[in-house]
């Protein structure tokens, strides 16, 4: 019955491959090694290593079995691949490693997949897999730790291997401010503890709390602040934080929106309502310009000109 069951997992595997009747036996084999690691068949894996599959073979994207498997969380699957000797290193077209894809998957991070998530990030550093490695777009693991997870324990687990904290992808953001911009308020506190540049800005000149400010998270900015981030730092134009308040867009804002309540905490916490940009506008001429009317009104109130 073990048997059979077995078999017919294999058959699946191999039905779902979509392999061409031309092929060689070794391309065959390949391709329905990566095709069992995607789908996380780990008896199936261990059967077509042993019958000779490339465990660093590659499909038409470059992709080896440990990258599909560490993408889609197939925690099995890489237990078999690593304890087999897969690359950690093995970059497909995307430049990402299989550390980058574990922790960022394909852009859509189920809570479910959480757990296999950490254990695989845990097995590809014990394999001593390079935290500094980065994707097409410049992230690092941390990049995509800081992004994707309200949970910190991913993150603190690079950091403890030594993970950059100021890094920088291709637009200049560092962990930090994709903390921010993502409201993941622990994930600002630990970055911090672990020495991140709370003003350090992005290739725009944007720091985490100019981030946090356009993307109305009020908690981050408040922690921001209160850890000490700098109200009048200036973007590559010459703005301040509380200029973003000023000019980004939000359809609901005259309705009681978080920018109303950003702008406020601005406010109280001292920002400069006069503060001028390279082309010498203030925070109320970008806000008449845009038609914020409520923050029109608190720029005023603290004697805005």
């Amino acid at each position: 019955m073990k048997e059979m069951r077995f078999a017919a997992i294999l058959c699946v595997a191999l039905s779902l491959s979509g392999l061409a009747i031309g092929q060689s036996g070794s391309d065959k084999l390949n391709r329905q090694l990566i095709q069992a690691s995607d789908d996380g068949n780990a008896e199936v894996v261990k059967t077509l290593l042993a019958q000779g599959a490339d465990i660093e073979g590659r499909d038409d994207s470059e992709q080896t079995p440990l990258k599909v498997a560490t993408e889609h969380a197939r925690v099995d699957a890489v237990r078999v691949l690593l304890a087999k000797g897969a690359n950690v290193e093995a970059k497909s077209n995307s430049k990402g490693t299989p550390l980058n894809w574990a922790v960022g998957g394909d852009g859509k991070i189920l809570r479910s997949e959480y757990a296999d998530r950490l254990a695989i990030v845990k097995m590809l550093l014990d394999k001593k897999a390079d935290t500094t490695a980065k994707t097409t777009s410049g992230d690092t693991a941390l990049h995509l730790a800081a992004l994707n997870y309200v949970n910190t324990d991913i993150l603190q687990l690079l950091l403890s291997k030594g993970a950059n904290v100021e890094a920088k992808n291709r637009n200049g953001f560092t962990a930090l401010i994709y903390a921010a911009l993502e409201d993941h308020t622990e994930a600002v506190t630990m970055l911090l503890a672990k020495g991140a540049k709370i003003d350090a800005a992005d290739s725009e000149g944007q720091t985490a709390l100019m981030h946090a400010v356009s993307e109305e998270r009020i908690d981050s900015v408040d922690l921001l602040i209160a850890k000490g981030a700098n109200l009048e730092a200036v973007d590559n134009e010459g703005q301040t934080a509380l200029f973003r308040a000023a000019m980004d867009d939000d359809s609901n804002y005259d309705w009681g929106g978080n920018y109303v309540e950003v702008t406020k905490l601005l406010l109280a916490k001292g920002a400069n309502v006069n503060a001028k940009d390279d082309h010498g506008r203030t925070p109320l001429q970008m806000a008449i310009r845009n038609d914020k009317h409520q923050v029109i009104k608190l720029l005023q109130e603290k004697g805005a000109h």
